[in-house]
């Protein structure tokens, strides 16, 4: 057990400082994302769903 916490804290301190700064960047980044994929979709679907409405058009 002594071991195992000596292994942790030095782990958990050295890396520890740079995940979190990634994780916050990621994270932020995500959250763009996710809303961009939200507006995205939904406009897509909004210009595919009135072609594929008049499907006369892909008939003709």
């Amino acid at each position: 057990t002594v071991s195992s916490q000596k292994l942790e804290k030095p782990i958990e301190m050295g890396s520890s400082e740079p995940l979190p700064i990634a994780d916050g960047v990621r994270r932020r980044k995500k959250k763009r994302r996710a809303r961009a994929t939200d507006s995205l979709p939904g406009k897509f679907e909004d210009v595919i769903l009135p072609s594929a409405i008049p499907g006369g058009a892909a008939e003709r």
